[in-house]
């Protein structure tokens, strides 16, 4: 059982590289929601709270633990 649990990966990356083989990719790439959709989850949202946490830092005089804030 456990190599069968191992082997759920690459048998999952399988069975998704075959469905984008199948699929019409090119023509999800001309959509312009795509895009909007992309921009919105990964620009604009993570702005947005940044903004926010800061925003509630500042006023509030709250920061963050320095174990939070290293990179």
């Amino acid at each position: 059982m456990t190599e069968l649990g191992s082997a759920n990966t690459w048998l999952s990356m399988l069975y998704i590289g075959a469905m984008l083989v199948l699929s019409n990719v090119g023509g999800l790439l001309k959509r312009r929601i795509s895009y909007l959709v992309s921009f919105n989850r990964l620009i604009l949202g993570p702005a947005l709270l940044v903004t926010i946490f800061w925003l509630i830092a500042t006023l509030t005089g709250l920061t963050p633990e320095k174990l939070v804030t290293q990179s």
